[in-house]
């Protein structure tokens, strides 16, 4: 999961929303400057992720950076991506969780069918 994760890691930098084809969507929220009084500690402006299952449209971006990782044209790179999905998947389904470095960790939605 390495892999999927530094592209993943890599494109959410320039973009606000990094799209798994057939599987969902890594959303980057902006989060603005705060200061905790009790901690008298100011947080700088950051950025979080969450995941939306509903998102599911290739947009090709993720597919894109594939192409460009690993000299590679378009079917082949499409081929790469839908591998690692679907061992993401897999991974889900047995396992529950799976954790992508960097990224977070993902859990299997107990009540999904």
């Amino acid at each position: 999961m390495t892999n999927i994760s530094q592209h993943i890691e890599f494109l959410l930098r320039d973009n606000d929303c990094v799209i798994l084809p057939g599987f969902g969507g890594f959303i980057a929220h902006e989060v603005p400057a705060y200061y905790v009084e009790e901690e008298a500690s100011y947080y700088p402006p950051s950025r979080r992720l969450s995941f939306n299952a509903t998102i599911t449209m290739n947009d090709g971006l993720l597919v894109q950076s594939y192409m460009k990782s690993y000299q590679v044209d378009y079917a082949r790179a499409s081929y790469m991506v839908d591998v690692t999905i679907e061992q993401l998947t897999d991974m889900l389904d047995e396992e529950g969780c799976a954790t992508l470095p960097r990224i977070g960790t993902l859990t299997q939605d107990i009540n999904q069918i």
